[in-house]
């Protein structure tokens, strides 16, 4: 049992907010930035020392340490595997991991030798030191696993090397040793790696270089001239990059040349400030950030460094650091599926870093002019002007930012008026910055002030006092349209400074408003309205109509949020209900919805780039979409996004393709084209599986999970996760159980499915996931399920009720009859035993006609009528079967060799052991001569096919007695298996026979199961 329910302990990214940040200082540098972050949780933050950090080939990362055993983190929980592999209290320390086929765990312990645990047959095998043979382990305290190329897997132990080989054979890992004679079968040793023909081990007696063929070894002293018990020839660890041979010793990195024999070394600059003398205790690959050139990760006594392996130098990041997580002492360094490092310390546990540099930058880290001004404060407009500066609307006035610049200033107000929140930002033809706000209109003339000033003669023109101008759009007549809230829309003539109502079709629904002015390229221009729907005119000039939605879509009026123009004959809307594409020309509508990749419903803003990508805001995230491809990708909290919050339409795009969006949280800005993002899809791995509350994870297998389910089992739990570390919170998943229902279920980051009560019957639970960007996993988990029929509803109990049922109405029939027995007790006796005779005499001649006078099985007449009542059984109960044609191989030379009379015997022997080892239900016949027929039904063809094979054995094993002689024969047979009720009887004789013929051409002794090839061989 791998743990109880109540035994895991949950940590999600979220909670990696309670952990403490080990902090670094800074310089004027430029590099890439990590942050690392120690688990605190109740399971992970109570280990002491991790050893190894393995990475499974299911994305899990597991984990090897001194307090817990074994653990596994499939980046939602920890769970405590070491149960699963020794039943024991003892607390045994783990130093190395290490998974073979996907379904077999190698643990090396210190001090109870190697463990091996097959999840799928679910058994454990211990190898342990013994004296007394040769090809045990040299120690039981082992140190390192690696597995080679070729298969096997190396056992680094504190007295010497084993390796552990697979015997195809018995399908058996056995221990061999390199001989008492090898050095390294007395050295420590420390890692093991491979580079071409060549393995390279790492002591505490130098490097030693081995042929594959075991034929040559060196050793290699980074200090010869100081051979002996000491550590200034140790070996900490090997590994190979690029065909280098890079090592770690207690006097830093070195480089190995095998022509030269040299250890050169690779030193950290003298500004750095760091002794050289640094114990290394492991190497990684991974570059810094994620992304760029591959960098070398070196874990030492003292922290975590850096190396740019093409130039072999020192590197720094988070902006001039050259050592980060200093005082820990790191003994291994991993990377999960998404790029993260994973650092295990002796003494200080786990730590983590998502190694990803921020895709978005917040321009809350730019300069405020005042120290009064906010950058982190809500921004519900964006505006470019064509020079590129930046304006932004808040809740309380207009921020500036000039072109190229990085300084933020308020725009003022003439009269030091509080314009309140800005609901619309535009910059007209001349260059004028218009503001619509929650009680009035502003403009600033690029010849005046730089300053707003209140639009009351346009009021004044439409004889409001005061009103909100919720959306501003200029057409190509040079007239400014302005939306007012809960009335229409006016037209401002920008040359002449005249105002007209175009519009005042919303003042008949209370807080109607305008959100969207767009024109489409050939297609018109329209208007997006909050209750009222679409307005659309054709050009310029024209009266705005309303435009109807067809009745079959499910987009509604009351449901529009904005729109936006893509493509000429285009209009794209975001909604309550997904995002949508209108075709202009043809009326058609599509949406992009949760189904097809979107990750939430609400979309409240949308603008394309210059990549032709659409992006979204939604509730889940920043959203990229390209129709071209159809991908759909999100950005979260993880990405850098400072919120996830958005306003409804607060987006731009500049002159260069740059986008900037406002949250809750201020706004960020980001150039769509150097986005990089990580588009491997997802595994999806099953994290926890329970019965009736009781886990049994460890039980059902890793690679292919199975489950066997009573009857009486009341419920049954699963826990998956989608094993992309990015931004677990935002992954999704969705399942369906084949068998039951067919249906997906909606996408959801809910991750637990329970099933209470299920029928009886066969299943497949199958689970797809989605990561953090909306990528999908390639394949779905698949857990095969199996709910046992319960004994009140087998065949055997209802036929046992059917029997209890005749009896008593016989019973009743009986006592109906009984006054007419006593009157006519003698002529009822006379007929009786007339019509007894007559039926037993009727039964003989039935049986005579059935049944085959030497094997007594029936014969053809007899199989062919159970054939004909089967197939009509099968048609009523929609259930498959089987038919089986066999005879004996080479029966006829048996014949001429041994004679008819033994031939006999053999076909006896065979009936009895066949009659003995089929079930009641099924049919068995003497089709002709030496072949036999069977019947098998409700099997289908994987259980025909068992049937088969097992009586094909049994035959081969049976000894024949006859005149103090034993015969042994073999037996062929041809399968064929299907639901076709109405096929006659001889299409299935024919397709069996077919399959026998293919089984005696390919050798005799054999099964073989029909498939339409099998017609063109006979």
């Amino acid at each position: 049992m791998l743990m109880t329910a109540q035994r895991h302990f949950i940590l999600t990214f979220q909670a990696l907010l309670l952990v403490f940040f080990v902090s670094v200082p800074a310089s004027s540098f430029a590099d890439e930035h990590l942050e690392f972050l120690r688990f605190s949780d109740q399971v992970g933050g109570r280990q002491s020392s991790v050893y190894d950090i393995y990475r499974g080939d299911h994305d899990f990362i597991w984990f090897a340490t001194d307090t817990d055993g074994l653990l596994r983190y499939d980046g939602y929980e920890f769970a405590l595997w070491s149960e699963s592999i020794l039943a024991t209290e003892e607390r045994i320390s783990f130093g190395a991991l290490w998974m073979t086929g996907g379904n077999t765990l190698w643990a090396a312990t210190w001090g109870r030798g190697l463990l091996s645990w097959n999840t799928n047959a679910q058994e454990l095998t211990e190898f342990r030191f013994d004296p007394r043979n040769e090809h045990s382990l040299r120690d039981d305290r082992v140190q390192t696993l690696f597995q080679d190329t070729e298969g096997k897997l190396w056992v680094g132990t504190l007295a010497g090397l084993n390796y552990v080989q697979l015997n195809e054979a018995s399908d058996v890992w056995e221990v061999r040793s390199l001989g008492e004679q090898h050095p390294l079968s007395r050295e420590r040793i420390w890692r093991i790696a491979e580079s071409g023909e060549r393995y390279w081990v790492a002591t505490t007696q130098g490097l030693y270089e081995i042929t594959k063929d075991f034929s040559d070894w060196r050793q290699h002293l980074p200090n010869p001239e100081q051979f002996g018990e000491n550590r200034l020839n140790e070996i900490r660890t090997v590994f190979i990059y690029n065909e280098e041979v890079w090592v770690g010793t207690d006097e830093g990195v070195f480089i190995f040349e095998p022509q030269s024999e040299r250890f050169e070394p690779i030193l950290l600059p003298v500004e750095s400030q760091y002794v050289n003398a640094l114990r290394i205790n492991d190497f990684g690959v991974m570059p810094v950030g994620g992304q760029g050139t591959p960098t070398v990760w070196v874990g030492s006594e003292d922290g975590l460094f850096f190396i740019k392996p093409e130039t072999k130098q020192y590197r720094t990041v988070n902006d001039g650091v050259w050592r980060l997580l200093p005082d820990v002492d790191i003994r291994t360094i991993q990377f999960d599926a998404s790029g993260g490092g994973w650092i295990g310390a002796r003494n200080q546990g786990i730590f983590y870093t998502r190694n990803e540099e921020p895709a978005f930058q917040p321009l809350a880290n730019q300069t405020a002019k005042s120290e009064s001004l906010s950058l982190s404060r809500s921004v519900f407009k964006v505006q470019y002007d064509d020079a590129g500066g930046l304006w932004l609307g808040t809740a309380d006035g207009v921020l500036h930012r000039a072109p190229g610049g990085d300084e933020w200033e308020k725009v003022p107000v003439a009269n030091n008026e509080a314009i309140g929140r800005v609901e619309a930002l535009y910059v007209d033809r001349t260059g004028a910055l218009w503001v619509g706000a929650n009680r009035a209109l502003y403009r600033m003339h690029p010849n005046d002030r730089f300053e707003l000033n209140r639009m009351s003669s346009i009021y004044e023109q439409l004889g409001l006092s005061e009103n909100s101008v919720t959306a501003l759009y200029e057409d190509e007549q040079g007239k400014l349209f302005l939306g007012f809230w809960g009335i229409g829309v006016a037209a401002y003539d920008l040359d002449t400074a005249e105002t007209q109502w175009q519009l005042r079709a919303l003042d008949g629904l209370r807080g109607d408003l305008v959100y969207d002015f767009v024109q489409v390229p050939e297609g018109g221009e329209w208007m997006i309205t909050r209750y009222s729907g679409l307005f659309y005119r054709a050009h310029a000039g024209s009266d705005w109509l309303h435009y109807p939605i067809p009745e079959h879509i499910s987009l509604k009026p009351g449901s529009l949020l904005c729109g936006h123009s893509w493509r000429a004959k285009e209009l794209w809307l975001c909604s309550d209900i997904g995002a949508w594409r209108l075709n202009t020309e043809t009326g058609e509508f599509s949406s992009l919805h949760q189904a097809l990749g979107l990750p939430q419903e609400r979309v409240v803003g949308l603008l394309s780039d210059q990549q032709d990508n659409i992006w979204m805001l939604t509730s889940s995230g920043l959203t990229r979409y390209a129709p071209t491809e159809q991908n759909v990708v999100t950005f979260g909290f993880n990405d850098g996004l400072p919120a996830i919050d958005f306003l409804r339409q607060a987006m731009a795009v500049d002159t260069e393709g740059q986008l900037t969006i406002g949250t809750v949280r201020g706004s960020f800005e980001f150039q769509p084209s150097e986005l990089r993002v990580n588009s491997k899809p997802p595994r999806v791995g099953l994290s926890r599986i329970s019965v009736n509350d009781t886990d049994i994870t460890g039980s059902v297998g890793l690679n292919a999970p199975h489950v066997t389910l009573a009857h009486s089992d009341r419920a049954i739990t699963i826990a998956y996760s989608i094993l992309d570390f990015h931004d677990t919170s935002r992954n999704t998943g969705r399942f369906r159980l084949v068998g039951l229902n067919e249906q997906w279920s909606a996408w959801s980051a809910q991750r637990v499915i329970t099933f209470g009560s299920l029928p009886a019957g066969a299943y497949t639970l199958e689970i797809e996931g989605r990561n953090s960007f909306g990528i999908e996993a390639q394949e779905p988990l698949r857990i095969k399920l199996f709910v046992a029929t319960p004994w009140w509803q087998t065949i055997w109990a209802w036929l046992g009720l059917i029997t209890a049922l005749s009896a008593i109405f016989w019973g009743a029939l009986r006592w109906r009859v009984q006054t007419l027995q006593r009157v006519n007790q003698r002529l009822d006796d006379l007929v009786k035993a007339r019509t007894e005779a007559l039926e037993a005499a009727n039964q003989q001649l039935q049986r005579q006609s059935h049944t085959d006078y030497l094997t007594q099985l029936l014969n053809r007449r007899g199989f062919t009528e159970r054939f004909k009542w089967l197939q009509g059984q099968a048609k009523r109960k929609g259930t498959s079967f089987a038919l089986v044609l066999f005879d004996v191989d080479n029966f006829k030379q048996f014949n001429d060799s041994y004679g008819h009379d033994a031939g006999d015997q053999v076909l006896v022997a065979l009936s009895k052991e066949l009659i003995s080892r089929i079930r009641e239900q099924d049919v068995a016949a003497r089709w002709g001569g030496e072949e036999f027929a069977l019947l098998l039904p409700d099997t289908n063809e994987v259980g025909a096919k068992k049937v088969c094979e097992d009586l094909r054995k049994a035959f081969e094993e049976l000894r024949v007695e006859h005149e103090t002689r034993a015969y042994q024969v073999t037996v062929t047979f041809g399968i064929f298996s299907s639901q076709d009720s109405t096929a006659p009887m001889e299409h299935w004789i024919n397709c069996a026979d077919n399959a026998l013929y293919l089984g005696k051409r390919n050798g005799r002794n054999r099964v073989e199961v029909y498939s339409p090839d099998t017609d063109s061989l006979h």
